[in-house]
């Protein structure tokens, strides 16, 4: 791929020295590597200097690109020019589905970047749907009268609609888009294409500078009798929260003159608000709100304990009355309300014209170990499965759809699959997509208006199966595979995991009247009048997050089971750093600290972490510190009502 100057650039994954599915511990880790490597102030001479510095400043962009999820995806799909667009203050927080559909149309041949399933240095690409229409309602009779062998006509294929965008770039600026649709009414199981109507839309688009774009639009309809219609629209970003577009549209043959204005605004990189408002031939307005939800989620820590999580250090100090507990109950209870709800995706759209008036709610939220239900979660990227709920009622009916899907971003390939009921009857639906191709095949089940009861019966039975394959099929497979990968990379490591469980015994022998002396000083300090107040290590364990964050105080003994677990008892080797009961360490890697030892299967520090109970004038405290933070002890942020 090559820049607007002609320089060259490598793919990006390669200039990180990271594989394509490589994980934000991989792409942290070796930026570190790579920046202390090409860092200007470690070189000397002109031109070693002048070579370093561009090789940092790629790498540099390289890791802000792949390190946000947003701007990695739109990289991965169109390239480095698309990605650079896109990390542009004013389109920073605009959302991705709104990011990738501008690059789908925009982005210029020769600029794109080596997608995983989608390479865009073609100048020419071609995205498909195909929606064929299926009448089902044959099946539920033969289903109520019990006889499907001589049952005709199970399903008819009412309808098949077809679409194709070709999209050709000419220049750096300049894309051409053809758009060709089609619908074919069936019969039976045949389909006449006799009867197939459509159009050609043909739209020339130009990026006249970072912030704004023009459009002509020629929509031709392939029926005679009726007329071209022509139109324009403009896109601006206003600031860098906010956009605006201006839309006209004309039909001579009708001689009607549309004209729309539409202002959009990031509230955050989740939230954002558009208003519509047009006049002429079909004047209206439109009013919607997104709260886009996190695709997939990485649990953080979990709660010390649920006052100190609510509460934070005040809560040791709240009395033990009854109006005490009920007030930290309620609160937990908001919590847990709040993790369960935080995750959710809402997208909320109301329109009113002269001949229609609507308002749509959708729900959206993850499911499936990423997404626990009472802990905190934080966005890792998007993919992964998910739940959603979709309520609409219009002049012209009313439907309730209730369902799920996967997402798997890695093979841009996604799926979802649904339960409709309302006005038009029940009807499944099936969508499927990769690589800008799309299936999307509705089922009617049942052609009259719904029986409520049986539509919702269908609808939670839809969801509860989803639910049920991700969580006793998929979670289960995933586990094992996982623990699998470890186990072997355990073997792996067997050596070195010996070797440093041996070196970090032989350091505690020898610290071992440095670690009696400090506990007996910390166990005889009086502090404020009270004697054996010193800060005193009552326990502390190092390993992986996942399994440290885990443990409680009062788990068994870790002695034979560290490799096991993956992780270490280092209890004395951390009251050995107590000097007048005080501790600080730099930060940086544990593992190298004395009596300190990495059980992980992979030896990756970035997801070690140090779990940490003590007292601290007598009071309880806790906490966990990650491989590369600081240790300063002790904190009265520490501080802890009871030890989980």
């Amino acid at each position: 791929m090559s820049d607007q100057n002609g320089q060259h650039h490598q793919d990006l994954y390669s200039l990180l020295k990271v594989t394509r599915d490589a994980n934000d511990t991989d792409l942290r880790s070796s930026f570190r590597k790579l920046s202390q490597q090409y860092h200007p102030d470690k070189h000397l001479g002109e031109q070693a200097k002048a070579t370093a510095t561009d090789h940092f400043t790629r790498v540099k962009e390289a890791y802000e690109i792949l390190s946000n999820n947003k701007f990695r995806r739109i990289y991965n799909e169109f390239g480095l020019e698309a990605a650079r667009s896109a990390s542009m203050p004013g389109m920073e927080l605009v959302p991705y589905n709104d990011l990738a559909e501008r690059f789908r149309n925009e982005n210029p041949g020769g600029s794109g970047g080596q997608g995983i399933n989608t390479p865009r240095d073609a100048y020419f690409t071609v995205n498909n749907t195909i929606k064929p229409h299926i009448d089902a309602t044959g099946l539920a009779v033969a289903l109520e009268d019990g006889d499907l062998i001589n049952a005709k006509h199970l399903a008819v294929c009412t309808q098949v609609g077809i679409s194709t965008t070709a999209t050709a770039y000419m220049s750096q600026n300049n894309t051409i888009v053809v758009r060709y649709s089609a619908a074919c009414q069936g019969s039976r199981f045949r389909i006449r294409s006799s009867s197939g109507i459509g159009d050609v839309e043909i739209s020339c688009r130009r990026q006249i500078d970072p912030h704004m774009q023009a459009e002509l639009t020629a929509q031709v309809p392939l029926e005679e009798d009726h007329s071209t219609t022509f139109g324009f629209k403009t896109y601006r970003s206003l600031s860098q929260h906010m956009t605006g577009a201006f839309d006209l549209s004309y039909n001579p043959e009708r001689q009607d003159l549309t004209t729309a204005l539409t202002y959009t605004r990031s509230l955050n990189e989740r939230c954002a608000a558009s208003a519509s408002w047009a006049y002429g031939a079909a004047s209206g307005y439109a009013f919607s709100w997104r709260r886009h939800a996190y695709d997939e989620y990485i649990s953080e820590t979990p709660k010390k304990d649920a006052e100190s999580e609510v509460f934070g250090e005040s809560s040791s100090e709240l009395g033990t009355s009854t109006e005490d507990t009920m007030t930290r109950k309620l609160s937990v209870l908001l919590e847990k309300l709040k993790y369960l709800i935080d995750p959710m995706g809402l997208r909320w759209t109301a329109r009113w014209s002269i001949m229609d008036a609507s308002v749509s709610v959708l729900l959206r939220r993850p499911i499936g170990q990423h997404a626990p239900l009472f802990k905190k979660c934080e966005a890792a990227g998007p993919g992964g499965p998910f739940v959603r709920a979709r309520a609409s009622l219009s002049v012209m009916g009313w439907e309730m759809e209730l369902g799920g899907g996967q997402k798997y971003v890695l093979a841009d390939t996604a799926w979802t699959t649904s339960i409709a009921f309302g006005t038009l009857g029940v009807v499944w639906r099936l969508k499927m997509s990769r690589s800008g191709h799309r299936l999307v095949l509705p089922v009617v089940l049942h052609s009259a208006t719904a029986d409520a009861k049986t539509a919702t019966i269908a609808a939670i039975a839809t969801s509860a199966l989803i639910s049920g394959i991700q969580i006793f099929i998929v979670e289960p497979w995933q586990k094992r595979k996982e623990q699998t990968e470890r186990d072997e990379a355990k073997a792996r490591r067997a050596d070195v995991l010996q070797q440093g469980r041996h070196d970090a015994e032989a350091a505690l022998n020898m610290m071992k009247q440095a670690i009696e002396r400090s506990r007996k000083y910390e166990e005889e300090v009086e502090i404020d009048g009270k004697k054996g107040s010193g800060l005193i290590i009552e326990k502390a364990v190092y390993g992986i997050e996942a399994s440290v964050t885990g443990m409680r105080f009062s788990e068994e003994s870790l002695e034979g089971r560290e490799t096991e677990k993956e992780a270490a008892d280092v209890t004395d080797a951390m009251q050995c750093l107590v000097e007048k009961s005080a501790m600080q360490v730099v930060s940086a890697t544990k593992s190298t600290l004395p009596g300190f030892w990495d059980p992980s299967a992979y030896g990756d520090k970035d997801e070690m972490v140090l779990k940490i109970w003590y007292r601290f004038k007598t009071e309880k405290h806790a906490c966990i510190i990650r491989d590369n933070e600081a240790i300063e002890l002790p904190l009265s942020s520490h501080r802890v009502h009871e030890w989980s």
